[in-house]
């Protein structure tokens, strides 16, 4: 960054001077375009001479030809170009040759361009064309068709073409046989017959490239001659100059011609030397030095050889000498400067010989007598001219002439000589910059004439350089080691003799921006993601600014073309998803503010599995081995381990096969085994940690083995069970790559062993199918006899080794023996699905199993309604009795048949129906067959637990309730008491994930009335929370226990107001009635209860809270007395709708209504009364007192537990006044109950059958305390103790 930073102040500097020089008032005229020093033209075409000079007065233009001035004005052919003096010269002619300088005049100097050679461009013809001319050279000697080109100007090209009649030329193919010399001439190293070109002539042409003009030169013809063509040695044909002098900075070019055959090799060298840069042409005949430098001076030599010159060869030497035109070591400058300083010429330039250096003064040599002298001109030997104390009458242009035998350097410069006051080209501007800066330049640009002098002044304070401050030539103030201090106001001054200027600008300082968390360098594998994290800071003030991008290996990252690779705006990390081996770099954060920038850099290594080798190729196939040979491609930034074969053959060409062998990593190439009568094509993987690499291209070549006899026989020769009287034989048939030959086939013999006889003919199976396995289907018409059995390979070279023998079977029968004496065992407790049967052991070894016996099955069914359902069957095996132990054990039973033992053999089942009337029976199995079944027993399971009840659906949700129906279980495997009903909260964790709260049991549980067992059930789970997600779990139960679960999920709704009920009053009697009530279709409500009150009074009294039921039996109340009632439905403490008010009279006398208060016993009675009116009172008091420490009446108030007498909605009936129960302590107390059993009324649109139990009076559970109360408890009056905010209720409709 330093080194940028101080190439671009230069840069700057060099631009201010330039601005300076270009912003002059006056100065001597200098040439800014000009020709080159050799022009072509052609006379139909216009000649443009290009002359331009800029100067102050602008200059005026003189022209000359040949050193005498070109009267412009005389040829109406020749115009300059207005405002500058570029000529025109159009139809030029013939005797416009000659050369042309162009100088530009002021008053202050003349100015010259360079000198022009002005020539016109041609191409003379051939001389007058000769006869054909014939060559008949023998076959296998040299020769050499001559070519003498015409003159050209620019140079022209040549070249040798082939021509037949009415066809185009084509040039001729130069190569180490037929090459051209630098003349023009064609050389042959040796002829052969191709080179008649069936009669074809062979024609030298030049062309005129300028021109685009095209000459043609004889024609020849060869015609060689003889048969043969005898090897020759290598001789030397033609070669360029050997004393070669070649011009620095031009190409050099050498060339040999060699003959012989077969055509020589042609190589080069440089003696006692290295060989400079070069290249070749010609099948390596021309040797080419590009940029030639004196350096490149020696001998080079050409060598030639062939098959009868192998020693030295042929050689060639060059002398090879550089020369060069001269160039310059110092070119004249131009010069500005103020009266009263000095000025300095300087014009020293090389070459080889040494140029001479000739001076000129606007154009007069300086050693010209007529050359006004000039006291304070000094020349100092011939390379410099220095001019003291100038004046303004010094301006003047000065030219400079280096020439030598090989060219010519011109330079033309002025001298201009300057008087003006200070004044600023560039002003100081104000600036923010970060602190941490190496340095920092001020940018100040002066100019002035005499040069002014400058100072800096910072916050008053003149600043007096040292290693703080650097002031430089043009002004500029260079601040090093930059810190917040450096921060003010600085004035940058200058003064000389005509006058002063001064110009201020502010400098800000801030903070530098610094990288707090740099990247960390990572490996991964392929296919990862790698992720770069890096965090900066800065000034407080530029934290608006701060920015922080990515660059990869230098560049920075395009996100949009790098699909896989993610900026995240938050943190600014980078992330390279999907990494690939080409992600493989240097990651730099860069942090900036747009002041200063920092980077810090990671490296991300990404590893994956290596590329395919490539270039496999079969270097040798023989007998039964292959050598491989391939090229490792890369490893994608983890080693190499190890290489694997692959190989497949044209009998699978799209199957490919692993070859065992493991080939180590430091191996290319390796041998593999391969088989007989096939074509091999192979492959090649490579290895390393990460995975192994995708197969390389197949091999070049194939491997292609001789045919042979089979190396093997098929394997898995057996026998299967098809018929009884058939014997079945089958194998695996062998893979295609093993048969080694044409004509495959398997050669099969049988021979029966139990009775003596004589091995089958073999039999013959070909190849008729692509199968997994093959087969030979023979009748031998007997069933389960031994057989011996060979399966051999055979093919066109022979058969396969000798087979081994394998021991199979004819076909099985079925058995024609039942056991005897099954049972049940009554030492083994039955359960509900297990119980044990024995029975008498059948004899393995008789014949009448047909077949190996195998075991027993026993086969178990239910019997419903008289029918038997579908049969199960248990397999009991024989122990001991393995299949591949078959023949053995079989020529045993032939010795041992007739000794049978008798026992008792047993078996388990332990999957019976539970609850049933099962029949069982058992059979003696073989491999294929069951025999006929034993005597058949019939037992009673008893009951069991019961599968999962079906068919559960949500049928409704509210906000603190959800109601369920199922169908009982399609295996009740008992009789159905009740169900068992549990819930669980599901609860989302932070990560997304579900989870399950604790599990919770409905108690009490619920329990069916003796001899009922519904289809269907509908229930309600309330005291919900609202908004949450449940799992609930419903087993049937059985008297036996709870049986498989099943499970729903639901949710809750949001709280909400329910609509308003209605209701019906029904049954009213002298001390009861019914209410039942009708939900809002829309928002029924969660739970209900009941508020009444005598008519006229002002409090309430309230029954419990009902979520399992639509009615309540209301007791205790007064005979003959007016109630008004409503009906309350509750979604919680918050959401309540009440009903309209509907008023009940009791039946019966409320009061005596005769006069007897004249009746003297009237008296004592009304005193009786009161007495036992306060004694009611008493006891009222005391039981209230009770009841208020009643347990769920205590743990409701210290839980703050809602009372709904406490809210309800707004009475309609202007009789109907609210009631607290906490308002008034002396009518504390509760006049209602449910669970009477008074049955209420039913209408049509309103079936218990629906949302209730059947029977009201038989209802027995509590739904509203699960969990937290137990079983409900009743007061003396019968009331029934229930929470209305009770957490969970859970009703159970059958």
């Amino acid at each position: 960054m330093e080194l940028l930073g101080l190439t671009i102040f230069i840069l700057l500097e060099c631009a201010s001077y330039i601005s300076a020089q270009s912003d002059l008032k006056t100065s001597p005229p200098a040439i800014v375009k000009q020709g080159v020093q050799r022009q072509p033209y052609r006379s139909e075409d216009s000649v443009e001479l290009p002359c331009k000079a800029e100067g102050v007065p602008p200059p005026k233009y003189t022209w000359y030809r040949d050193d005498e001035v070109l009267e412009i004005g005389n040829d109406l052919r020749m115009t300059m170009i207005t405002g500058e003096g570029t000529l025109i010269i159009s139809k030029p002619e013939a005797k416009d040759q000659g050369f042309y300088q162009c100088n530009a005049t002021n008053s202050f100097g003349t100015s010259l361009t360079i000198k022009t050679l002005l020539q016109l461009a041609n191409l003379d013809r051939f001389p007058s064309r000769k006869p054909l001319e014939t060559h008949t050279p023998e076959q296998g000697s040299s020769l050499k068709l001559s070519c003498v080109p015409p003159n050209s100007f620019p140079k022209a090209r040549i070249f040798w073409s082939v021509v037949k009649s009415g066809q185009p030329f084509q040039p001729v193919r130069e190569d180490a046989r037929v090459s051209k010399d630098f003349d023009g001439n064609l050389w042959f190293g040796y002829v052969d017959k191709n080179d008649a070109r069936d009669g074809a002539h062979y024609v030298c042409m030049v062309e005129n490239p300028y021109l685009k003009t095209l000459v043609r030169g004889e024609d020849a013809v060869i015609r060689p001659s003889g048969t043969t063509i005898s090897s020759s040695a290598v001789q030397v044909l033609w070669t360029s100059v050997t004393n070669a002098l070649g011009l620095r900075g031009e190409n050099l070019r050498l060339k040999c011609i060699f003959s012989g055959k077969p055509t020589p090799n042609v190589k080069w060298e440089r003696r006692n030397g290295k060989m400079p840069t070069h290249r070749f042409e010609g099948a390596n005949t021309e040797l080419i030095i590009p940029n030639l430098q004196f350096e490149d001076t020696g001998y080079y030599e050409c060598i030639g050889r062939n098959q009868e010159t192998l020693t030295d060869g042929v050689r060639k030497s060059f002398s090879v000498t550089v020369q060069a035109k001269p160039f310059w070591i110092e070119e004249p400058q131009d010069v500005s400067a103020a009266e009263e300083e000095n000025a300095v010429f300087r014009c020293k330039a090389g070459g080889d010989p040494s140029p001479f250096i000739h001076w000129f003064i606007n154009g007069v040599r300086i050693t010209d007598p007529n050359l006004p002298k000039n006291e304070r001109r000094i020349q100092r030997g011939v390379h410099e001219i220095r001019f003291v104390n100038l004046t303004a009458a010094d301006a003047q242009v000065i030219q400079c002439n280096a020439s030598n035998a090989h060219g010519w350097v011109f330079a033309d410069v002025y001298l201009n000589v300057m008087s003006e006051p200070p004044s600023f080209i560039i002003s100081p501007k104000n600036d923010k910059i970060s602190a941490g800066l190496a340095s920092y330049n001020m940018t100040c640009r002066i100019r002035g004439a005499p040069k002014p002098l400058v100072w800096w002044v910072k916050d008053d304070t003149m600043i007096s350089g040292g290693d703080k401050y650097i002031i430089h030539l043009m002004g500029t103030l260079e601040i090093m080691r930059v810190q917040s201090t450096d921060a003010g106001k600085y004035s940058c001054n200058a003064r000389n003799k005509f006058g002063e200027e001064s110009s201020s600008a502010e400098l800000v300082v801030r903070e530098p921006t610094r990288i707090l968390m740099s990247p960390k360098s990572m490996t991964v594998t392929a296919g990862s993601q790698a992720k770069f994290i890096c965090t900066a800071t800065t000034d407080p003030d530029e934290m608006g600014n701060l920015k922080i991008d990515w660059k990869k290996d230098g560049d920075f990252i395009d996100y949009v073309a790098a699909q896989r690779v993610f900026k995240n705006r938050r943190d600014n990390a980078v992330t390279i998803s999907g990494c690939i081996p080409l992600d493989t770099g240097r990651y730099t954060c860069v942090a900036t503010n747009g002041l200063n920038t920092v980077e810090a850099t990671a490296n991300l290594l990404v590893l994956a599995k290596p590329e395919p080798p490539t270039d496999v190729s079969v270097t040798r196939c023989q007998g039964r081995s292959a050598e491989i040979k391939w090229s490792p491609g890369s490893d994608n930034n983890s080693p190499i381990l190890g290489y694997t074969v692959d190989y497949n053959t044209t009998f699978a060409p799209s199957v490919w096969y692993k070859h065992d062998k493991v080939i180590e990593k430091s191996h290319t190439e390796t041998t593999v085994q391969v088989s007989p009568g096939a074509t091999f094509t192979f492959r090649v993987r490579a290895r390393n940690v990460i995975g192994i690499s995708e197969p390389s291209a197949h091999s070049k070549g194939r491997c292609i083995t001789q045919p042979a006899a089979p190396d093997n026989n098929p394997d898995n020769v057996r026998t299967i069970d098809k018929s009884p009287t058939k014997l079945w034989i089958q194998w695996t048939p062998m893979p295609e790559i093993d048969h080694n030959a044409n004509d495959f086939s398997y050669s099969i013999i049988y021979q029966r062993l139990d009775d003596g006889s004589a091995p089958r003919p073999p039999h013959k199976v070909t190849r008729f199918q692509n199968r997994l396995d093959y087969w030979l289907d023979l009748d031998v018409g007997v069933t389960y006899k031994p057989y011996k059995l060979l399966v051999q390979a055979v093919n066109s070279n022979g058969f396969g080794p000798p087979p081994t023998p394998v021991i199979g079977f004819s076909g099985e029968g079925e058995p024609n023996i039942a056991p005897t004496g099954f049972k049940l065992d009554e030492s083994y407790a039955i359960s509900a699905t297990e119980a044990r049967f024995t029975w008498d052991v059948v004899d393995p070894k008789a014949a009448t199993i047909n077949g190996w016996m195998t075991g027993y099955a026993i086969e178990y069914a239910r019997i419903i309604n008289g029918q038997t359902a579908r049969r199960r069957r248990l397999k009991v095996p024989l122990a001991g009795r393995k299949p591949e132990d078959e023949y053995a054990k079989w020529k045993g039973s032939q010795a041992s048949r007739g000794k049978r033992q008798i026992s008792t053999m047993s078996a388990i089942v332990s999957n019976l129906p539970p609850y049933s009337h099962v029949t069982a029976y058992v059979r003696v199995t073989n491999k294929r067959y069951a025999g006929p079944p034993s005597n058949s027993i019939t037992i009673n399971t008893p009951e069991g637990t019961p599968g999962a009840i079906v068919n559960l659906v949500v049928v409704a949700v509210g906000s603190n309730h959800i109601d369920l129906k199922w169908d009982r279980p399609d295996e009740p495997n008992g009789i159905i008491v009740g169900y068992n009903v549990y819930f669980q909260e599901v609860i989302k964790t932070k990560d997304g994930r579900n989870t399950l709260g604790g599990k919770q049991p409905r108690l009490p549980q619920i329990t069916l009335e003796p001899n009922t067992n519904p289809a269907s059930y509908k229930s309600r789970l309330a005291g919900l929370q609202d908004r949450t997600k449940y799992r609930i779990y419903i087993h049937a139960r059985t008297r036996i226990g709870e049986g498989i679960e099943n499970f729903i999920e639901a949710t809750t709704r949001m709280p909400e107001k329910p609509g308003r009920p209605d209701f019906r009053i029904t049954d009213v009697g002298l001390t009861t009635m019914n209410v039942t009530w009708l939900p809002d279709q829309r928002r029924p409500g969660g739970g209900f209860f009941v508020k009444y009150r005598k008519e006229g009074r002002n409090y309430w009294e309230h029954t419990s809270v009902q979520s399992n039921q639509k009615w309540i039996n209301i007791t205790n109340l007064e005979p003959g007395v007016v109630y008004e009632l409503q009906v309350v439905s509750y979604n919680g403490e918050k959401h309540q709708t009440g009903s309209g008010t509907k008023v009940a009279e009791m039946l019966g006398a409320s009061a005596v209504t005769s006069s007897v208060a004249s009746a003297g016993w009237f008296i004592g009675l009304l005193v009786a009364l009161i007495l036992l009116v306060a004694a009611l009172v008493i006891v009222c008091y005391v039981k209230r007192k009770r009841a208020g420490q009643y347990p769920v009446h205590e743990k409701e108030v210290l839980r703050g537990s809602y009372s709904p007498a406490e809210s309800s909605e707004p009475n309609t009936n202007k009789r109907f006044v609210e009631y607290s129960r906490g308002a008034d302590p002396a009518l504390n107390r509760s006049r209602g109950s449910m669970d009477s059993v008074t049955k209420p009324v039913e209408s049509d649109s309103d079936s218990m059958d629906e949302y209730g139990e059947t029977d009201p009076g038989k209802f027995n559970e509590d739904g509203s305390f699960i969990g937290q109360y137990g079983a409900k408890k009743h007061d003396d009056r019968g009331h029934e103790g229930t929470d209305p905010a009770s957490p969970a209720a859970f009703s159970t409709i059958v």
